[in-house]
């Protein structure tokens, strides 16, 4: 070893000495790396093996982000194609039954994703008990049907 790393010599206290007797007898538990009884609990045995505690499962995220992401990008991309097919539809002298067809299947998959995507991202979240994700989930939902609402009550008569 280096002359750095070499430890100054210090006087040894008596309780440290070789000489010295132990402070506490020996145990069984200090045999097996535990520390011995002490107290009203001295009965116990103490273990100190680590606990595996298992993490929180990431495929809700996974889900979640997917449900998010089609409910903020398909609700309005869908509310586009519809509105776009409307006022194709007005410019036409008589409105062709492809364009009915096509109109239904947009406002059948605007009201997919801005209902039932957060209606099932906050029924999932509450079925793992994710509290905060119902919430936010709870709120989208709220969002799209009152814009819903807004959109019938308000809209063009």
């Amino acid at each position: 070893m280096s002359p750095k790393k070499k430890r100054p010599l210090r006087k040894r206290s008596r309780a440290h000495t070789r000489d010295a007797p132990p402070t506490h007898a020996p145990t069984a538990a200090a045999d097996e790396g535990m520390e011995p009884p002490i107290g009203p609990l001295s009965g116990l045995r103490i273990s100190r093996t680590p606990v595996a505690i298992e993490p929180r499962a990431r495929w809700p995220v996974a889900v979640w982000v997917l449900l998010v992401l089609l409910w903020a990008v398909g609700t309005p991309l869908f509310l586009l194609f519809t509105l776009a097919e409307g006022f194709w539809a007005q410019t036409q002298p008589e409105v062709p039954q492809s364009s009915v067809t096509a109109l239904r299947g947009y406002v059948a998959a605007m009201v997919v994703c801005g209902v039932f995507a957060p209606l099932v991202g906050s029924g999932l979240a509450l079925w793992l008990r994710r509290r905060i994700a119902a919430a936010l989930f709870g709120c989208a939902l709220l969002l799209s049907i009152g814009f819903g609402i807004w959109l019938t009550l308000l809209g063009p008569s």
